[in-house]
């Protein structure tokens, strides 16, 4: 079953994922303070043919990109939505979970670019509204906004690569389900092989990382009192697992175990 795991990509697929997890998380956060950069982003994506099965999960920043600043953009929506197929096709995809304080005007307009019926709210999501009448401002509050001189600026080269890694994020989302769903429920001594291949094919300080907040110390969570001796052979001798175990946290971690885990991680002070 490891031999499988080599062959079918899915520990190089994982320590991919990790590695274009951050600008993947970057561009979920900047439509807020980064309109025009995240607009640009959003086209070099569409400009790749592999985004066309991603559109569902860019429907969700160009979503927030409206919330925030679609006053600003409807007219380029409109003239994109004419011009652009995928562009379209990606805002047919744009629905409300479950509302977006997106204005009615706003919404109509938004409505007849896409081509089809947007409705503001989820049908699945009409009663939980009418239980909780205060949902819509607790799911999308309006962060307050860096001021002009603490916003990020980006060069072309950074939003090729936040649009690039974006896209490899998406395409190995896969092999990140396939190690979560083994950790959780495959045997003990199979589940930690597979973390030790990971570390043993890791070769950044970001797969350490990754490995460390995710897999490793999910593990631990889960049945550490197993799997702690093992743990303390490695670490005796191994300086880069010291590092990789500096980034599990005690979280849920029972407390004789994680006086285990700093003993073993020695100097190593506490990473995130």
């Amino acid at each position: 079953m490891l031999d499988s795991l080599r062959k079918d990509g899915t520990i190089t697929s994982w320590l991919i994922h990790s590695e274009a997890e951050k600008d993947a998380n970057l561009f979920k956060e900047l439509p807020l303070d980064n309109p025009e950069e995240t607009w640009c982003i959003i086209f070099k994506i569409l400009h790749r043919p592999e985004s066309e099965i991603y559109l569902t999960a860019l429907s969700d920043c160009l979503k927030n990109l409206i919330i925030y600043h679609g006053e600003e953009f409807i007219d380029c929506i409109e003239a994109q939505s004419e011009q652009n197929t995928r562009f379209k096709a990606c805002m047919k995809r744009i629905h409300s979970y479950p509302e977006t304080r997106i204005d009615r005007p706003l919404w109509e307009r938004l409505r007849n670019a896409a081509g089809i019926p947007m409705e503001r709210v989820a049908p699945s999501s009409g009663k939980v509204l009418e239980q909780i009448s205060d949902l819509t401002e607790v799911l999308y509050a309006t962060p307050i906004p860096l001021g002009s001189k603490d916003a990020a600026t980006f060069t072309e080269n950074d939003m090729d690569r936040i649009a690039l890694n974006w896209l490899k994020f998406q395409e190995t989302s896969w092999a990140w389900e396939k190690i979560n769903q083994i950790i959780r429920d495959e045997f003990i001594e199979y589940a930690f092989n597979v973390v030790k291949i990971l570390y043993e094919k890791s070769s950044s300080d970001v797969h350490l990382s990754s490995i460390g907040t995710g897999p490793l110390e999910s593990l631990l969570i889960k049945n550490g009192e197993f799997i702690m001796d093992r743990i303390e052979e490695l670490a005796s001798t191994d300086k880069r697992f010291r590092i990789c175990l500096s980034y599990v946290w005690p979280t849920n971690i029972a407390v004789d175990l994680w006086k285990r885990i700093l003993k073993a991680r020695a100097n190593e002070p506490q990473r995130k």
